[in-house]
């Protein structure tokens, strides 16, 4: 994901070079893949193999991608996942 010098997400970069924006997700041993997305509802994820469930950051212009910091996802159905992010490269 492309971020800023201080760690929030980089609408700039985005903007630029949206279609190389790719993630990848470990979770429960699933392999999940897709896209980082920007518009009027903010940052989200676009899942490459079911994007109607694609998932939202919360407030995520406010969220830093630092060491030790942590970020929530809320999937479509309201529920909320916070994950506390382990590197960053």
């Amino acid at each position: 994901m492309p971020l800023t010098a201080n760690g929030h997400l980089d609408r700039e970069e985005w903007l630029h070079n949206p279609d190389r924006m790719h993630f990848e997700r470990f979770w429960d041993g699933s392999d999940d893949h897709g896209w980082l997305k920007h518009d009027r509802g903010g940052w989200r994820l676009v899942f490459a193999d079911a994007p109607e469930d694609d998932e939202a950051f919360f407030r995520g212009d406010d969220h830093r991608f630092v060491e030790g910091e942590y970020v929530t996802l809320r999937e479509r159905d309201g529920e909320m996942h916070t994950f506390r992010v382990v590197s960053v490269r």
